[in-house]
């Protein structure tokens, strides 16, 4: 998943987090539902 409530910590277990900020952005930007390909 790809979530707000911030990044400053390790705890998504697996997920993308992001500021509140970034993740209105990204909503605005993108349709829900665009597949995401996360590289290392």
């Amino acid at each position: 998943m790809i979530h707000g409530c911030g990044n400053r910590w390790d705890w998504t277990l697996g997920c993308i987090a992001l500021n509140d900020d970034d993740v209105r952005e990204l909503y605005r930007a993108i349709p829900v539902g665009t597949p995401v390909t996360i590289l290392p």
